[in-house]
């Protein structure tokens, strides 16, 4: 059941959490993602990774990766040529790429990092077109039958991009001091995460929550940043507004007086609103009946907030 109304939806996202599934709802991206990812977790385990989770996403801590973007942004944007033609398309995925390999995965150079940038733009391209992308959505499709099948060469990449995060992950944990990160990205953080009972994060689990913000992350805000670029370039006043503003902030500006710009903030909130990165929020299924708005659902009805209606 696809949902629009405001109200309806405020009431299923404040309402009490074991009346509805969400990770259940997210069945489809278990074969990509993993078992052990966030978003396909419900009950006691959700409740305790989100819990392990939270430092890394604290605020003041997020903040402390914004310079780290803008000089991503900067040195690559460098790199382009006056009256070069650019498909926003391929550019901006590399830009956000390199992001979340420096403040999720914590690396910026070796041989290891360029391994897992390589096999990770392999891996994500290979759902890049509707008709790879229908492996996801059809389990008869997910057959294991050799390295030249679709299913079988998604796996084995999978594989490599594992066996590269294992072996980050054993060197981060031997040069990790007892409760001291040995960095401030977001994988040294989660080593130090524990829950109530002391017991660190799986290895498994963190690759898959690693992988989880990856796919979360990397297309979807390249994707919303073609947009905003593409409607930014098509009204002049947009663009001469939105310029103006920021240069009124001179020549190196701080991060933190960059994300307080009204403008700017309204033409990135007007882009996501125009061209949602997704299309509806993870379905919740209704563990019980459930009267919504005055409308009643029966059990197991899921509910799919539609952001795009």
């Amino acid at each position: 059941v696809f949902l629009s109304d405001p109200q309806t939806i405020k009431e299923i996202f404040s309402g009490p959490p074991t009346q509805f599934d969400t990770g259940r709802g997210q069945d489809i991206l278990r074969p990509l993602l993993g078992r052990n990812s966030l978003l396909v977790l419900d009950g006691d385990q959700h409740k305790r990774d989100r819990k392990m989770l939270m430092p890394p996403f604290h605020g003041a801590k997020v903040k402390t990766y914004s310079q780290t973007i803008c000089d991503i942004t900067k040195d690559l944007c460098e790199q382009w040529q006056p009256q070069q033609s650019l498909l926003a398309s391929e550019a901006l995925p590399e830009i956000t790429l390199e992001v979340i390999l420096q403040t999720v995965f914590g690396l910026r150079e070796g041989e290891r990092y360029q391994q897992l940038k390589e096999h990770l733009v392999s891996w994500i391209g290979l759902t890049a077109t509707p008709l790879s992308a229908s492996l996801l959505f059809f389990k008869g499709l997910q057959q294991d039958l050799g390295p030249w099948s679709p299913w079988g060469k998604m796996l084995r990449q999978r594989q490599k991009i594992y066996d590269l995060l294992q072996a980050e992950i054993e060197d981060r944990r031997a040069h990790t001091d007892a409760g001291t990160a040995s960095g401030d990205d977001m994988l040294s953080l989660m080593l130090l995460a524990r829950d109530d009972a002391g017991q660190p994060m799986s290895d498994e689990a963190l690759k898959d929550e690693l992988i989880t913000m990856l796919v979360a992350g990397h297309e979807t805000t390249a994707t919303v940043l073609c947009w905003a670029l593409y409607w930014i370039h098509t009204l002049p006043d947009v663009k001469a507004t939105l310029m103006a503003e920021l240069e009124s902030l001179g020549k190196s500006p701080a991060p933190a007086d960059i994300a307080t710009l009204p403008y700017l903030t309204a033409v990135a909130s007007e882009s996501l609103r125009m061209y949602p990165v997704v299309p509806i929020v993870s379905p919740r299924i209704a563990n019980e009946p459930v009267t919504i708005n005055g409308q009643t659902f029966p059990a197991e009805t899921r509910l799919a907030p539609c952001i795009y209606a």
